[in-house]
């Protein structure tokens, strides 16, 4: 009768498992090849442990798709000052990020800093805390320190290994996405670009003319997600009176991708993909601009590592290159044209960002899907089999992924030539198409803001409520007459020049296109009139 005690008391002892086996199991139950009873078996668990788990699944996924813990760790429960503990590893990622060394003492510093601007009066910093801190977050001397020059590519070959390997057993290619944002000179000439060659043009360096823009696609290059673009304007008058746009704007004071707008984006990506019944990865850099966000059921957001986006990267393998590319083949042939016609320079050339909005959506069009596979691919995307060796993908010097289309597209060689001449400008093509290659294009915070993120208060860069008076005159609504004779006069371009017989058949499709949204149109406007506003007789008063 002891014995069986014994034995029932052996087998009733409380087993921890830690959160990278407890990401396991819910994984496990996501696939749905095996029953709930069969995992239970298969881990030696309980029911009701198995339901622990799904109930946190949120946090447990979150904890570890972010690197918030040591893989190793058991409970998700931090420190009672879980705010600080926040804004403190917010600080500390946004610090890697830009390879600054960190050594204990400022980590110690920042802290108690960080303590004050929360508000925490109740709260004082000591060495024990901060040793704490970094054990929670598996923040090593080598790491704090900068002394290890080697960690990036021993983080890299890590993380290609094991957390990739496992995104890409769980998630078809066609389910797997990679999001990153770049920085724009949206008016860029040739001529316009030669002082900013090398200038990583931070702080006050910045020219007024450019945008932010988010670019997303899934690994085998099927899925391009509208582009999210980002102006210094919330009304430019070059916007008004339109109503449709082929992108997601936002505006704020430095064109910057902030918290919240990605976490609005986010949000709303989850709830399209949530309604399509799927379930996607999405991988993003480790930056301040990319908050931890509880609550979404259809996006898994992954983190890549610090300091290691210019080779893990697949947008910063050749995806935004190429896109620039092409945006830039339409500047160049919109000002060779300009040329061309008025032999006027480059003083007479205007581009608002509604010129800017429409060119960079029509050449993220023009971004082929092989283009972007290949780029995954050159990331490191691609399943390995077991005990196979996973090595790094080398850039070129320069920094810059050679893409085909970049190097050897011959009409951007040859209006880039034009360009040159005209304006008297020396560059190369490579200098032009990565000038705004360093720019920044999202915030970097300060401890105010951190702690004001955190607490989860309306902060935001401060916004400029005025219209943007170097954005172009407002746009003037286009009468159905002025409408129809842009088709005529299109359909006349191309009869007298080469085209095809597919040419003109597209613009027929878009005439009887224009054709319904005039009469839909019309329709409305004769509705409104027939429900005037009835006048009352003053002597029914």
């Amino acid at each position: 009768m002891m014995a069986s005690r014994s034995s029932s008391t052996s087998s009733n002892k409380r087993k921890c498992f830690s959160l990278e086996l407890k990401a396991e199991i819910i994984s496990e139950v996501d696939k749905k090849k095996k029953t709930k009873a069969q995992i239970c078996r298969d881990y030696d668990i309980s029911s009701g442990t198995l339901y622990t788990f799904l109930r946190d699944r949120e946090a447990i996924l979150s904890a570890v798709s972010k690197g918030q813990f040591k893989p190793d760790r058991k409970r998700l429960k931090t420190t009672e000052y879980e705010n600080l503990d926040h804004c403190l590893l917010v600080w500390f990622n946004q610090a890697r990020a830009c390879n600054t060394p960190i050594s204990g003492p400022v980590l110690f510093e920042k802290g108690a800093e960080l303590a004050q601007e929360l508000g925490l009066t109740d709260f004082k910093m000591d060495r024990g805390w901060i040793d704490r801190f970094k054990d929670r977050h598996g923040i090593g001397m080598k790491v704090i320190s900068g002394e290890a020059a080697s960690a990036p590519t021993e983080t890299t070959v890590e993380w290609r290994g094991k957390e990739l390997q496992d995104v890409l057993k769980e998630y078809n290619e066609k389910d797997i996405f990679n999001a990153d944002e770049t920085g724009l000179f949206y008016k860029c000439l040739p001529n316009k670009t030669l002082a900013l060659k090398g200038d990583t043009c931070t702080g006050q360096k910045i020219p007024k003319e450019r945008i932010s823009i988010l670019v997303a696609a899934n690994m085998d290059g099927s899925e391009k997600l509208p582009l999210l673009i980002i102006g210094k304007f919330e009304r430019p008058r070059c916007m008004k009176n339109i109503k449709t746009l082929p992108v997601t704007y936002k505006a704020n004071k430095k064109a910057w991708m902030t918290g919240k707008i990605f976490e609005e984006w986010l949000r709303k990506l989850d709830r399209k993909f949530l309604l399509q019944g799927r379930s996607i990865a999405l991988i993003v850099d480790n930056c301040s601009a990319h908050p931890r966000l509880d609550g979404l059921r259809a996006v898994r957001l992954i983190f890549l590592p610090p300091n290691t986006t210019s080779v893990l990267q697949p947008c910063d393998q050749g995806i935004i290159q190429n896109l620039k590319c092409l945006y830039r083949k339409r500047v160049l042939r919109r000002f060779i044209a300009l040329f061309d016609d008025s032999g006027s320079d480059d003083a007479h050339y205007k581009l608002t960002v509604l010129d800017a909005i429409n060119y960079a959506a029509a050449s993220w069009e023009d971004v082929k899907q092989e283009t972007i596979a290949n780029c995954f691919r050159k990331a490191g995307f691609t399943k390995v089999n077991d005990g196979e060796v996973v090595t790094t993908t080398t850039t070129s010097s320069d920094g810059s992924s050679a893409t085909a289309e970049t190097s050897e597209d011959e009409e951007m060689e040859q209006l880039f030539r034009q360009a040159t001449k005209a304006c008297g400008a020396t560059q190369t093509l490579v200098d032009y198409i990565d000038v705004d290659r360093n720019i920044p294009a999202s915030e970097h915070l300060s401890l105010r803001e951190i702690a004001a993120q955190s607490e989860k208060t309306p902060f935001e860069l401060e916004e400029d409520e005025d219209e943007d008076i170097e954005s172009g005159k407002e746009q003037e609504i286009v009468s159905n007459n002025e409408a129809e004779s842009a088709i005529s006069t299109l359909r006349l371009y191309l009869q007298q020049h080469e085209s095809t017989s597919e040419d003109l058949t597209l613009l027929n499709n878009m005439e009887r296109r224009l054709s319904k949204i005039m009469t839909t149109a019309k329709k409305q406007s004769s509705i409104k009139s027939f429900f005037k506003p009835i006048q009352k007789d003053s002597h029914q008063m």
